[in-house]
Formats: structure tokens, sequence, C-alpha cells
């Protein structure tokens, strides 16, 4: 007998014998065998193929295989990524760079400014005590070397009071922002 193999006693025509395919061969001959389809209709092609070449006893198991079918075929035939210029990819990557940069440093400025409020009671002069607790004399003292702030302070204090149980620390930071220490107009 031309054309068929007896491995049982029965005939088998050559045309109806079938190998024994992996998925992925079965897909990629699918693929081939239409070259133009796009991805929507190469899983609707696909669905049919096993909707074709399967027995299915229940409509339950039939819902639940091509379910699965369909969960595959969305993973396995994707829509094609349309392939960018190198300039462009690395124009976008310099954006994004730009972007996430400038959105850390707002970030960091804004916890900053929440951890670092200025606290110029809690300043340390030179003598290592802080400015709060430094008396009248004290601040006269380092007005001549350390300028104008000092001697403002100075003028509102007596000799032996200081200066945090005579001024608040928005006070402080007032006559600060007028000798341009502090603020937007601070010199640096």
């Amino acid at each position: 007998m031309l054309g068929t193999e007896n491995h049982t006693n029965v005939a088998i025509p050559a045309r109806r014998r079938r190998r024994a395919t992996m998925p992925e061969q079965t897909l990629a001959g699918i693929r081939h065998e239409n070259p133009n389809a796009s991805p929507n209709e190469l899983r609707e092609i696909a669905r049919q193929y096993v909707i074709e070449n399967s027995e299915f006893e229940h409509q339950a198991s039939r819902d639940f295989t091509l379910w699965l079918v369909d969960k595959a075929l969305l993973h396995e035939i994707k829509e094609p990524k349309p392939e960018a210029k190198p300039e462009v990819i690395r124009a976008e990557r310099a954006a994004l760079k730009a972007r996430l940069t400038k959105t850390m440093q707002q970030y960091h400025e804004t916890l900053i400014a929440d951890e670092v409020k200025i606290r110029l009671l809690e300043y340390e002069t030179t003598y290592g005590k802080a400015l709060g607790d430094c008396t009248g004399a004290e601040c006269e003292r380092l007005s001549r070397r350390y300028g104008d702030f000092f001697f403002e302070l100075a003028k509102r204090l007596t000799r032996s009071e200081t200066v945090r149980a005579h001024l608040s620390e928005v006070e402080v930071q007032a006559i600060a922002r007028s000798h341009r220490l502090i603020g937007e107009k601070a010199a640096r």
C-alpha cells in the first residue's frame, strides 16, 4: 500500500496522519501561513485551530480550556512594538532622567525644609554656647567681632538677661532677616 502505514492492522492514508508537534511549532506554522495577519487575527486563527482540533465532553470543559487558551494566546501573540531610533531613545531617557532628578530634588528640598527649620536660639556661637543661652553682655562682645545682628540683640537685652528669656524664636528670626542673615535676601 502506497502512502499508508499499517501499525495496528488499520490502514491510515498519509494525508490524514499527523505528527505530534510542540505548541510553539504550531503557533509558528500559523504565523507562517498568515504572514500579514494582525496579532488579533492570529489569536483568532489559533483559537479556531484549537476548537477544530479538540474534542470536548462538556460545555464547561470547553469553556475552561478556551479560557486558558485565550490567556496563553494573549501572552504569546503581542502587538509589535515600534522600533524607535537611537536618538529618540537617548532623548527620552535624558528627559526621564531630568524629570526624575527634578522630582528627587524637590522632594529632598521639602524634606530638608521640614527637618531643618531655622532654629537660631539653638545656633552655637564661637564660645560653644547656644545663642538662646547667651546674655546681653556676651551678645555685645560677639557684635564687636561678628556684626550688627549681635549688637541688635544686645540692645534689646540687659547685660545679665539671656536671649531665650527675652526673645522668642520668631523675634530672633525677624532680626536676622532684617540683617539679611536668613531669608530670600540673605547674603551668602
